[in-house]
């Protein structure tokens, strides 16, 4: 099996990762955090359950709880996309209309050299 000595995503290393959405946030946003600690106690509790002499009370019991985990990350997921749909809605109504009117466009000339004057 090939060795990825050095994962490259070419995106630099600025601090920030990509959403779903492909907006660029900072790794230690409140969102992240919470996605990364959640797929951590997930990753855990796998390892756990991967055990071969683990209770079958004790496996239904994190079963359940990681069945709970992923459930928080859909709902902080939609949440964040709720979040987001509200911003955009409340920039566009903030947008002032024009408080001038646009000027009308110039009067077509009469020959191909803007005149009509004749030397």
């Amino acid at each position: 099996m090939p060795r990825i000595s050095k994962p490259d995503t070419h995106t630099g290393d600025d601090g920030t990762t990509s959403t779903i959405q492909g907006q660029r946030v900072y790794k230690d946003a409140p969102l992240i955090k919470a996605f990364g600690t959640l797929d951590e106690l997930n990753s855990a509790i796998g390892l756990i359950l991967a055990c071969n002499n683990l209770p079958v009370s004790f496996a239904n019991i994190l079963r359940s709880i990681q069945n709970t985990l992923f459930n928080k990350k859909e709902r902080l997921r939609a949440r964040e996309k709720e979040r987001r749909k509200d911003e955009r809605k409340e920039s566009t109504q903030r947008a002032q209309p024009r408080s001038f009117p646009v000027p009308p466009p110039p009067p077509p000339s009469r020959d191909a050299f803007g005149g009509g004057k004749t030397v």
